[in-house]
């Protein structure tokens, strides 16, 4: 379980750096950049719950 708490931790962090960067310069690019990684993270985090459904909460459902 700790590898994929070091996963998440270290996405956290890339992303409070990107928001939190005091030299960051607001154009349009950097608009662009995240938009960007908003689609990549969530089609990450879609999939991720796809994965848990298909393989946890599915058949728990089926049991009861």
């Amino acid at each position: 379980m700790n590898r994929f708490q070091t996963i998440f931790n270290e996405i956290n962090r890339y992303i409070k750096y990107m928001i939190y960067d005091d030299y960051i310069i607001m154009s349009k690019n950097y608009f662009l950049c995240m938009n960007e990684i908003m689609a990549v993270l969530e089609n990450t985090f879609s999939k991720i719950q796809n994965i848990y459904f298909k393989y946890i909460l599915h058949p728990k459902i089926r049991a009861l």
